[in-house]
């Protein structure tokens, strides 16, 4: 009965989004509401990005419901996926007393809502996984690179690994890349050798894996951090280290990203013996069982950190404290997420539940189990 309330809500708040009107609101059962702001990119000029809001008010509404009690106003607020909507979006939320901002999806929305709301006592509980944004009024719910580097240094640490190089394509997310592994590297106590680049091309690839071989050797390092992904540079830059004959019995190669998706990608054979990251996979294929019931489609890669976001609205609320939404309060519970446990952290960033899984014979096998990384701040 409660799903069906919250469908019928989000056709409603999809015809106020289009028409300018009060948006929608949740359930309102138990003794009284809680004023949310949902701020998602409705509105956007890319279809993509339109039904990639769909699902995020989807997996919000999905938090919401279930809920042993109801006590929250979800209005939805479009910001049009620009820093200008998000803006009239903060202000509006703010001005129809909203207690807590659920979004919004981009960091430079997030960061300019936060602005808006600074000493508002308003949290912002944003998608992004920029640590840039992070602090103050603004929480990063995001997966991000920092937390999963820490969560793999501090294994490799304890396995007697010490030095680190990074490998990640020139640019600005191979900036951002390198600056999570070095601050999750100062975070475990593991040396950070520096990093290697490469051109984010098929020749640049191939053209740079004797330089980053030769500067893994040259410092020493008996652990390099690769930043690719599967869909993007990861194979090639994998095969052409295998051909410039990295040794990868001396030096530990780790991903940021999963390896296990697809499946063909761990049959590489520089991989082999490699480490990296999973969330908890029982948990995350509950949410996504759960979203495609409740919403009719299946979830995207961003979708569960809405539902996480509400979810840390929901159980706060629930705790029945008067200073639930304080960061001391915040920052000292385990909240129950789409792929596992997570806490946030003082920073503003967000730690997450992941296991260290050991890439083998074209399988893999979890050699640390699903827990959170405490180190840093």
């Amino acid at each position: 009965m409660r799903t069906g309330l919250i469908k019928l809500t989000l056709v409603v708040g999809a015809i106020a989004i289009l028409t300018g009107c009060t948006l929608s609101t949740g359930p309102r059962l138990g003794g009284g509401t809680v004023n949310v702001a949902l701020l998602v990119p409705t509105e956007s000029a890319d279809a993509r990005v339109n039904s990639l809001a769909a699902t995020l008010i989807s997996a919000a509404n999905l938090a919401v419901s279930e809920m042993p009690e109801g006590r929250i106003q979800l209005t939805v607020y479009s910001t049009r996926g620009t820093v200008e909507g998000a803006r009239a979006a903060a202000t509006a939320a703010k001005a129809a007393k909203a207690r807590i901002i659920v979004g919004p999806l981009y960091a430079d929305n997030a960061a300019v809502v936060g602005q808006e709301l600074a000493g508002s006592g308003i949290p912002v509980f944003s998608f992004s996984n920029n640590p840039e944004i992070a602090g103050g009024n603004v929480y990063t719910l995001g997966q991000s690179f920092e937390d999963t580097a820490a969560r793999l240094l501090a294994y490799a640490r304890s396995q007697g690994r010490s030095r680190v190089l990074a490998i990640v394509p020139e640019g600005a997310s191979g900036d951002v890349a390198a600056n999570a592994v070095l601050r999750a590297a100062n975070d475990t106590g593991v040396v950070y050798s520096g990093v290697s680049t490469y051109p984010f091309s098929q020749e640049g690839v191939q053209t740079s894996a004797s330089s980053i071989v030769r500067d893994i050797n040259q410092t020493g390092s008996d652990i390099a951090i690769i930043s690719a992904n599967p869909a993007g540079a990861l194979p090639l830059l994998a095969q052409s280290l295998g051909e410039e004959n990295l040794n990868t019995s001396r030096t530990l190669v780790m991903g940021l990203a999963r390896w296990d998706l697809p499946t063909s990608t761990l049959s590489l054979i520089t991989l082999q013996n490699g480490l990296f990251a999973l969330p908890n996979i029982q948990a995350a294929t509950d949410f996504s069982n759960r979203f495609q019931e409740f919403a009719g489609i299946p979830p995207q890669l961003v979708t569960s950190v809405s539902y996480d976001a509400m979810k840390v609205v929901t159980t706060q609320v629930l705790s029945g404290t008067s200073d639930a939404f304080s960061q001391a309060r915040l920052t000292s519970t385990t909240f129950k997420g789409a792929s596992g446990d997570f806490r946030l952290s003082a920073s503003g960033q967000t730690r997450r539940s992941l296991a260290i899984a050991q890439v083998e014979d074209g399988s893999y096998s979890v050699v640390s189990r699903t827990q959170i990384n405490d180190t840093g701040s």
